[in-house]
């Protein structure tokens, strides 16, 4: 037991400095040791198991206060490569990124992705085949693969993420199943809203944003939300899912409707029946949640780059509580990238958290595999 004991506080010491390296960037090992508490031969012993792993870089000397100048260590953000995956009504996305959210690789195709998952299913596979070719020659192992899926996700394993009663067309195919035997790689899920603000508050480096919504236009509307710096999905999944929309207006109706086969053509009108909805639907989200910020998905530039300062005005309008004059109306930060990199994020927080995500040495063969492909859901 003492062993097993032994071995837990090891991976878990091992995460808590993993974190802060890669959070701090450039850190000494004397400076973990104070802010961690943890003995200098403890914090030295973890670091040369990090380096080893080919996650942590000695890159020069610090300042010196007294004594030998400390030795900087430097998170090393392309040691692996993460696979990130956007599953949306109209078209399969998949990135490589680092381990700091950059894409390095993007491949997308058209597909029919709601009705049907056959095709859909071959188109995402080649293109899973071109990432972990990528990665090979890269020389950059993959640890894991993050999917951002058009539907509220299952937390059950046993189940199929994706939602099968709002698309019969999937019931029956076994997704997680296929997508771990294919890759031989943890597997995680989640719902494309969501992972739109995960990727948001992760990556908005300049903006202290711990609660915030994420709006995407998917079959009516979807919330994702970011409550106190953490994705929000409520006790089923659905959390923020509106479905299709009350009382918008023939023409924001239309708009929506058109969003999934990319058709859209607003007139002034048109403009003025979404803008008008999107600002209710605002006010009423802003004030039930006291948010930092509220972002538009990349498809709501399609109504025109008027339609997100429309919004803006209109809830000013309408809500003029002081609090409004410090909470932001926008566009996402990522563009058409911002569900793709969202769903790496799943897979780069799972193992900031628990270091095993990594293999046990660079040198070690590309084709190591975690836990024989674990499928995780959020």
């Amino acid at each position: 037991m003492d062993t097993l004991d032994s071995a837990h506080m090891r991976v878990l010491n091992s995460s808590i400095l993993l974190k802060m390296i890669w959070r701090d960037r450039e850190i000494s090992r004397a400076d973990i040791s104070q802010r961690t508490g943890m003995s200098r031969s403890t914090v030295s012993t973890i670091v040369a198991d990090l380096i080893k792993r080919g996650l942590v870089t000695e890159t020069g000397t610090g300042h010196s206060n007294g004594g030998r100048r400390p030795v900087i260590l430097t998170f090393n953000e392309d040691a692996f490569s993460i696979l990130g995956v956007d599953m949306g009504a109209e078209r399969i996305a998949v990135a490589i990124t680092n381990l700091r959210g950059q894409v390095r690789h993007w491949w997308q195709v058209e597909a029919a992705v709601l009705e049907e998952p056959e095709q859909s299913l071959k188109d995402l596979l080649a293109l899973l085949e071109l990432g972990k070719q990528r990665a090979l020659l890269d020389q950059k192992p993959l640890i894991g693969m993050g999917v951002a899926l058009p539907s509220p996700v299952s937390s059950d394993e046993e189940s199929n993420p994706m939602n099968e009663t709002m698309h019969p067309k999937w019931k029956g195919v076994a997704l997680q199943k296929i997508l771990r035997e294919h890759t031989k790689l943890p597997v995680v899920f989640g719902r494309d809203a969501n992972l739109g603000a995960v990727a948001e508050f992760w990556w908005c480096e300049a903006k202290k944003r711990e609660n915030l919504a994420y709006i995407h236009p998917r079959m009516g509307l979807a919330l994702g939300l970011m409550i106190e710096g953490r994705m929000h999905g409520g006790s089923h999944g659905f959390a923020g899912d509106l479905g299709p929309l009350p009382n918008a207006g023939t023409k924001a109706l239309a708009w929506n409707e058109a969003y999934l086969q990319r058709k859209v053509d607003l007139d002034e009108d048109g403009l003025e029946q979404v803008s008008s909805y999107l600002a209710n639907l605002t006010s009423h989200v802003m004030a039930l949640l006291d948010l930092d910020a509220v972002v538009f998905d990349q498809a709501f530039r399609l109504g025109g780059d008027q339609l997100i300062p429309r919004v803006s005005a209109l809830v000013d309008q309408r809500w003029r509580w002081p609090v409004r004059r410090e909470a932001r109306i926008e566009a996402c930060a990522l563009g058409d990238r911002q569900l793709a990199i969202g769903a790496s994020t799943l897979i780069l927080a799972k193992a900031l958290d628990d270091f095993s995500f990594f293999p046990p040495s660079t040198n070690s063969s590309f084709e190591w595999t975690w836990s024989q492909g674990a499928v995780l859901t959020t």
